[in-house]
């Protein structure tokens, strides 16, 4: 309770205001007889009587000690966080409804190329001309007109930089909008590189693609005319050779009596390399038939078991001439399917023959047929116990006119062609071949194809 000379005191300080408006209050300390001093809120207004005369006053005194305390941490909290918005490393503003900077901190001022002082309480629209033509202007219209948050990405082009990039998050609040803004720059300029350099690469994939499918035509036109020169060169070939070697056996059967014997070895030599080049012709020429598509499958439905066997008894003395014994398996039973007949023959007597020739003294060669009905395929696997292939060879095993090793075709005649061959015929049959194969320990030549009943 306040001491009479206090409240006196109060009252007559403000005596003047009193008089004036009939009402006064304000803050002040009093102190107390205990001698202690305590805050209060006075407020003293007349009291009239009813012709409207002045016949006193009523005072009243509020202890206002803890709206103080409350008022104090409110300034207090208030201060600590103005100040981690001034720390902060995004930039923070506050513009009110008239487009004025009522705070910002040194960040917010860094994005605008300015200092803080030079910003605070200057208007947006005269710091900024042209700003109200901006996409960002739009955005802050939005959220100070209708409450509407806004994040989004915006550039603005300063005289002495260019392009800047910037992300902002814009909150509506009670003076007007509270911006969070954060340089990306560096990142768009990251972006738009890639993007660049993105838009570059296709270009320079999309030239170097047509100057690929240019060569590409050019090898195929050169591909052709390769096969054209082969066949024509082949059946030149072939024509001259039937009749050469016609006239060889003729004199074979009929000069026998008559001839030397140095006379009939020459003879027979001219009757086997004449074979032997014929053989070369004919799949040189066979060769290029299927490479250009030209060969034609003719469908029959065969018995497997049938067509390797009769291929097996084909080989067979070439396997003898060097004691090989040759194997036959199959499952299941009586396998047939419907394949180009000569064709499955041709490919499997290229395999066998590899098999025997690359296989020594006392070896062994066979075949191998393993039916998958669920799967609708037939794996003819042609194995031997030879002296196999190396690993990094495999990728030059089915090209035409390849030996692996010069040694090799010192030692084995032949021109390299019998593979390629083969993948050719499974490729037309509608299959494909695979090797596996241990140096030194024999290889398994598979043809799979597809199995039609």
């Amino acid at each position: 309770m306040l001491a009479p000379e206090e409240t006196k005191i109060a009252t007559l300080l403000n005596f003047e205001q009193l008089n004036r408006e009939g009402h006064w209050e304000g803050e002040y300390t009093v102190r107390r007889k205990d001698g202690s001093t305590i805050p209060v809120h006075i407020t003293n207004t007349y009291l009239k009587d009813a012709a409207g005369d002045n016949i006193g006053f009523i005072g009243i005194s509020e202890d206002i000690r803890e709206q103080q305390k409350a008022r104090a941490a409110l300034l207090a909290s208030e201060e600590r966080f103005r100040r981690s918005l001034d720390d902060m490393l995004e930039g923070c503003m506050i513009i009110d409804r008239d487009w004025n900077y009522i705070y910002l901190n040194d960040t917010s001022a860094k994005h605008g190329h300015a200092k803080r002082e030079e910003l605070l309480g200057k208007n947006m629209l005269q710091m900024y001309p042209g700003v109200e033509q901006t996409e960002l202007f739009s955005h802050y219209r939005e959220c100070m007109e209708k409450c509407i948050p806004q994040h989004f990405e915006s550039s603005y082009i300063f005289p002495d930089s260019g392009i800047e990039w910037f992300e902002l998050s814009v909150q509506s609040a009670s003076e007007g909008i509270f911006v969070l803004s954060i340089d990306i720059t560096e990142r768009k300029n990251a972006e738009l590189a890639l993007e660049k350099a993105r838009s570059e690469l296709e270009e320079r994939v999309l030239e170097r693609t047509a100057e690929l499918n240019k060569s590409n035509e050019a090898l195929q036109k050169a591909l052709k005319s390769r096969d054209e020169f082969l066949a024509a060169v082949s059946h030149e070939l072939r024509t001259p050779l039937t009749a050469i070697l016609g006239m060889a056996e003729i004199l074979q059967l009929k000069g026998a009596s008559s001839m030397t014997e140095k006379q009939l070895e020459s003879i027979g030599s001219i009757n086997k390399s004449g074979k032997r080049l014929l053989e070369v012709v004919n799949d040189v020429l066979d060769y290029s038939r299927l490479q250009s598509g030209s060969a034609r499958v003719f469908v029959t439905t065969c018995s497997l078991s049938a067509v390797c066997l009769e291929a097996l008894k084909a080989i067979t003395p070439k396997a003898a001439s060097k004691n090989q014994q040759t194997h036959f398996s199959i499952q299941p039973e009586l396998v047939s399917l419907r394949t180009d007949e000569r064709r499955l023959h041709q490919a499997l007597m290229y395999l066998l023959g590899n098999a025997s020739k690359f296989t020594g003294e006392s070896g062994e060669i066979g075949i191998e047929v393993m039916g998958d009905e669920a799967g609708k395929r037939v794996a003819i696997t042609v194995w031997d116990t030879g002296i196999g292939v190396q690993q990094e060879d495999f990728p030059r095993l089915f090209r035409p006119f390849v030996q692996l090793d010069a040694s090799l075709a010192r030692q084995y005649e032949g021109t390299g062609l019998g593979l390629a061959l083969v993948k050719q015929i499974s490729i037309l049959l509608g299959g494909d071949v695979t090797v596996e194969s241990e140096f030194g320990k024999g290889s398994r030549f598979t043809l799979t194809l597809p199995w039609e009943k």
